[in-house]
C-alpha cells in the first residue's frame, strides 16, 4: 500500500505514517440515556492527540467514580 499523508483531524498537525492501515483514529461513544447515545468519530488522530483525549476521558471517569 503506498505511504500517505494525513493531518489530525483534532488538532491538524501533519501525521507521519507509513501504509495507510498504520493510521489510527478517535471514536469515542457516549451513552445518554435509555440506550440513546452519540459518537463522535475522528478517523485520522495523531498519537499526542489520542493520548490526551485517553487522559482526560480517564480523569473524568476517576473523578465522577469518586462522587458516587
Amino acid at each position: 500500500m503506498k505511504v500517505v499523508t494525513h493531518y489530525c483531524d483534532v488538532c491538524g498537525k501533519e501525521i507521519a505514517c507509513g501504509p495507510v492501515e498504520d493510521v489510527k483514529g478517535i471514536n469515542i461513544r457516549v451513552d445518554l440515556e435509555r440506550g440513546a447515545f452519540d459518537s463522535f468519530v475522528f478517523p485520522h488522530a495523531c498519537d499526542e492527540c489520542r493520548k490526551s483525549v485517553a487522559a482526560a476521558l480517564s480523569k473524568w471517569k476517576e473523578s465522577h467514580s469518586k462522587a458516587k
